[in-house]
């Protein structure tokens, strides 16, 4: 796919995207906070990583970026956007893996 113009959304459209979104796959309302982690987890397709300095970088928080060779899209979020909440529950599913090895 040869992409010639990418959208520009305002918040108001993102945010009513992300409403259909979760109401069409995950009911309605949502728990908040939106576990973000967990819906990218059910997307095939959907990638999610965390950069440090992304702010600093391309002067935005967040975004999304399509990757024709495997097809698949990837959500980059700047580590301070990060809430500490995730990243605590990323080390103990992490910790759990690998308990194993000690």
């Amino acid at each position: 796919m040869r992409l010639t113009k990418v959208p520009r959304y305002s918040a108001t459209e993102l945010e009513r995207r992300a409403e259909t979104l979760l109401r069409d796959r995950y009911g309605w309302p949502p728990t908040i906070p939106v576990d973000i982690e967990s819906l990218v987890d059910q997307e095939p397709g959907l990638l999610l990583d965390i950069l440090p300095g992304l702010q600093e970088l391309c002067g935005v928080a967040g975004l999304a970026r399509y990757e024709p060779d495997t097809d698949t899209m990837r959500i980059i979020i700047d580590a301070k956007e990060w809430p500490l909440r995730i990243t605590q529950k990323v080390e103990r599913a992490m910790r759990e893996r690998l308990a194993f090895l000690e």
